[in-house]
């Protein structure tokens, strides 16, 4: 097995930033807020915490499958990642035909589920071959994640920001929750795409532009996997990820966003 870090040298520079942008999301994220629940034993900082791991979980997975799927004299992402989408699109088409197949049928239920089945097969063959991207995206998707939590339990506490989106389809999202998730997704956004700072970069201005309708199309995957949940009158896509709704649920803005990555490309 060669030198770990001889391989990460040899990584693209996207797929180093993964690397330490999951680091990152463990140490400052994960560290405060196991203090917090082990100090507070408070049931929002377990589900924060449990959200934070989660995602953490998926990046060590996927950062892995490309790292160690890699050889010295090739810069070529391998077979890990290819198996590594082929298994969350299965699981995905799984979930979204069992949520179809709940009786009664609905006929709004089955046109959006084949929405969502054309959307992991487009969404997913994009985030492949974006390649050593898709994990930068999957970072900024996932810090765009914890941040529609985080400020679903604090800032909507506080007029307006507990002025709640989507009131029928998903009456948890609140205008906080979606104020937070852009700013530690566009953070992660600038950060990663900026060269590794915040400001200052030329560059950095002109892909937030990108930004904003990438965090848009995560919005849209979310409102419709909530819509079809809502449809079939079932909390949890399923039960393959336990305790977060299925692969669906941690995969649900990722998928649109890799559809959102090939429209924007197109245009």
């Amino acid at each position: 097995m060669p030198n770990f870090l001889e391989v990460f040298e040899q990584l693209q520079s996207a797929v180093q930033l993964a690397v330490l942008a999951a680091s990152v999301l463990v140490i400052a994220a994960g560290v405060p807020i196991g203090i917090w629940f082990f100090a507070t034993r408070s049931p929002t900082a377990r589900l924060i915490a449990a959200r934070v791991f989660s995602w953490a979980g998926i990046l060590v997975l996927s950062i892995a499958l490309v790292i160690f799927d890699r050889t010295a004299d090739t810069n070529d992402i391998g077979f890990g990642f290819l198996f590594f989408w082929s298994l969350v699109a299965a699981a995905a088409i799984f979930e979204t035909l069992r949520l179809m197949a709940v009786k009664p049928r609905k006929t709004a239920r089955t046109w959006l589920g084949l929405l969502w089945l054309a959307a992991i097969l487009v969404g997913g063959y994009k985030l492949f071959d974006l390649a050593a991207s898709a994990l930068v995206l999957l970072f900024v998707v996932a810090l765009f994640d914890i941040g529609g939590w985080v400020g679903g339990k604090t800032l909507a506490r506080f007029k307006p920001f507990d002025y709640k989106i989507f009131k029928k389809t998903s009456p948890n999202k609140t205008l906080g929750g979606l104020l937070v998730s852009f700013v530690l997704g566009g953070v992660a956004w600038l950060w990663v795409f900026g060269g590794g700072m915040l400001f200052g970069e030329p560059a950095a201005s002109i892909n937030l532009t990108g930004y904003l309708g990438l965090a848009a199309f995560a919005v849209l995957g979310d409102w419709v996997e909530s819509k079809i949940k809502r449809l079939a009158n079932v909390k949890d896509a399923g039960a393959i990820i336990p305790g977060f709704g299925g692969v669906l649920d941690r995969f649900d803005s990722i998928i649109w966003v890799g559809v959102g990555s090939l429209l924007i490309n197109y245009f």
